[in-house]
């Protein structure tokens, strides 16, 4: 069976997907933290400080010793590495980039309490000072592009592009990622939100006053969508190819069906 990557990017249903990745009964490494692959180290491979020849041998490892499923969570290769070794499909979920930061938010100020004292609100929490607190991250991160660049058009053309060489670009909110993800050895009963009711109890018990931070208001939309207007076109982008994609195979089984 092929290598199945999953670029997991966080709060889009990612955990569900190495859970389920696990559930169906994939084989993932040996050392891995929630699907992505640990060195001899004990530490998460660092895939952007590796070289070709360095990235081609381990992920051909891999490939020898029967791994299905893994992920790029943290860094990825370069693009172009991917595409020099044979079996290898990519599959990813994005989902709202408001919805996406707003989630990694709460879930930072819940369990980073010796961090979460930098924050006051969601406005404070994007800083920019890390990736996955950035905007444009879906950009950024499918384009290999660092905290401190700034974009514009062409790096939105790239992510596109990079994207549309994947197998699967799944929308967390079209709720079909079990369908989507079945061709690539995913059994659709394996999909399920197990945490959420303990991440539902935990927003209920936290105290923001007693914190000084406030996890309930939701940001101004229209604000985060200027700052972020390149993320919403590519999401927009692969919403749209995914409801096409429903459409065209809806009509072919339509036309397929015997007339009564």
């Amino acid at each position: 069976m092929p290598l199945t990557i999953f670029f997991h990017c966080h709060k889009a249903g990612g955990t569900t997907v190495v859970d389920a990745a696990i559930n169906s009964g994939l084989k993932l490494p040996d050392s891995h933290a929630n699907g992505n692959p640990l060195g001899a180290d004990g530490q998460l491979i660092d895939w952007k400080t590796l070289s070709e020849d360095q990235t081609l041998e381990t992920l051909g490892g891999f490939q020898a010793q029967g791994v299905e499923f893994l992920c790029f969570e943290f860094s990825t290769p370069k693009w172009g590495i991917l595409k020099k070794l044979p079996g290898l499909q990519l599959i990813t979920v994005l989902r709202d980039p408001q919805a996406r930061a707003f989630s990694n938010f709460r879930m930072f100020v819940l369990n980073e309490p010796e961090k979460r004292q930098s924050v006051k609100n969601f406005d404070s929490f994007m800083n920019n000072r890390s990736l996955f607190r950035s905007n444009n991250f879906y950009t950024r991160f499918f384009t290999r592009t660092g905290i401190k660049a700034e974009l514009d058009d062409s790096h939105l053309g790239g992510a596109i592009r990079n994207l549309n060489g994947f197998d699967a670009v799944c929308i967390l909110e079209r709720g079909n990622m079990a369908e989507r993800l079945e061709p690539f050895g995913f059994r659709p009963e394996a999909f399920g939100w197990k945490n959420a009711n303990v991440h539902k109890k935990k927003f209920i018990n936290f105290d923001s006053d007693k914190h000084g931070i406030d996890i309930t208001t939701y940001p101004d939309t229209a604000s985060f969508q200027r700052k972020n207007a390149l993320d919403y076109a590519l999401y927009s982008y692969f919403l749209h190819k995914d409801l096409e994609g429903a459409a065209r195979t809806e009509t072919a089984q339509t036309a397929a069906t015997p007339a009564p």
